[in-house]
This record gives C-alpha cells, sequence and structure tokens, in this order.
C-alpha cells in the first residue's frame, strides 16, 4: 500500500516511487501548495527507482526541501540527480540515497564537487564549507551541506 501523508502541521512526505511520479500525483496542480510546505520526502522505490529523467521538475515541484531521501539502482545513476539537487534546492540540508549496485567510479562524489555546486548556485562562504560532509556506508550515501 503507497504512504501519502501530507497535511499544514506536518512538513514530511513518505510515498512510493509509482505514486509520486504518476501523472495524478507529480503533474497535479492541486498539489502544489502541499508541495511547496514540504520540508522532508522520502521516496520508496517499488516499482521503479528514482528517475533522473524527473529530478529537474522534482527540484521545481518541492523548492522548500531540506531533506531527500530516494533509492536508485546503482551510485553511477544519482550522479546527475545529486547534481540537479545540490543546483537547484536552496534550502536543502542533506541528500540520502539508497542504492542498489556500488559505483564503477572512483568517487563519484567528492566533497570539493560539492563545496563547488553548493558555492556556484548559492554562494556557500568558507564557513559553510566545513559543514559539508560526504559518506557510503552500508549502500547509503550521505550528503550533509548544511
Amino acid at each position: 500500500m503507497s504512504s501519502f501523508r501530507a497535511c499544514p502541521n506536518i512538513t514530511t512526505l513518505i510515498i512510493d516511487s509509482s505514486l509520486l511520479f504518476s501523472s495524478e500525483v507529480f503533474n497535479n496542480p492541486a498539489l502544489t501548495s502541499i508541495f511547496n510546505r514540504l520540508n522532508t520526502v522520502h521516496i520508496w522505490a517499488d516499482d521503479i527507482y528514482f528517475p533522473s529523467k524527473y529530478a529537474l521538475k522534482f527540484v521545481q515541484r518541492f523548492p522548500s526541501l531540506t531533506t531527500v531521501q530516494i533509492e536508485v539502482y546503482s551510485i553511477d545513476t544519482a550522479v546527475p540527480i545529486v547534481e540537479i539537487f545540490l543546483t537547484g534546492l536552496a534550502k536543502l540540508c542533506f541528500i540520502i540515497i539508497d542504492f542498489e549496485h556500488d559505483s564503477l567510479l572512483d568517487d563519484p562524489f567528492p566533497r570539493n564537487y560539492i563545496i563547488d555546486k553548493r558555492r556556484q548556485s548559492f554562494h556557500l562562504n568558507k564557513n559553510g564549507e566545513d559543514k559539508i560532509i560526504v559518506k557510503i556506508e552500508n549502500r547509503t550515501l550521505y550528503i550533509r551541506v548544511a
């Protein structure tokens, strides 16, 4: 059963990927005000992993997010998604990505890459750089950007 939770006092959405990316939900203009108030989104992969083709539209639909947790097939497929999140979500603090397959790349998310993306998009100052943490553990990528 899909879980869809959002109300005026709750700023978290927990939802299956197939439901979120269905046209009835993702492209529904009646949900815009709810999506704009959300701080945290956790998307469970049921029939599909988080599709990179929706990353830009996702950022546009959920501009106030501070925490995003998604599931992807492999960490390599997360590279363009993370870039879009880093450059498009001004309030972003945490990205958590669960993945099924390890990376073919030596270091898919170097700390300096994260710092550069945040600096280019949101003028990250030197003091903010100390707060950035990138860690991969047990097939989960953790990125703290604030």
